[in-house]
């Protein structure tokens, strides 16, 4: 009969390769283009989510520097419903394009979304920006 610890082995490796933590901040201060946050602790060029207060679609921003120990972020679309109290959730990826010939002749937003009613489009490949 095996033995528990042989079991369950294979769990226990693939559990040691997750990252089960978030990394979070708070917003300290938004203005026209900028948004200051208290962490979360991330590198140029990563894409974080902010919280709104009415629980909507979070609002994607790009880290574009650092200032007095406080993250600075742009957004990438409308920042309604930020506040002082949003979440910054770090995503540990930077901002991706889509890539594929299916785009060809359609009409996308600034992050590859379509907008011309045709439905969804099939991705190929993506591409850090």
């Amino acid at each position: 009969m095996l033995k528990v610890e042989e079991m369950f082995k294979k769990y226990h490796e693939r559990l040691s390769n997750i990252n089960t933590t978030n990394l979070t901040g708070t917003v300290s201060k938004a203005t026209s283009m900028l948004i200051e946050s208290l962490g979360p602790e991330v590198h140029v060029g990563e894409l974080c989510r902010l919280t709104t207060h009415s629980g909507d679609k979070p609002v994607l921003a790009e880290v574009v520097g650092f200032k007095d120990k406080k993250t600075l972020l742009m957004p990438i679309a409308d920042m309604h419903g930020i506040s002082p109290k949003s979440e910054v959730i770090a995503t540990g990826q930077p901002l991706k394009i889509k890539l594929g010939m299916s785009l060809r002749g359609r009409l996308l937003d600034g992050l590859g979304n379509p907008m011309d009613n045709k439905g969804p489009v099939n991705y190929d490949d993506f591409l850090s920006i």
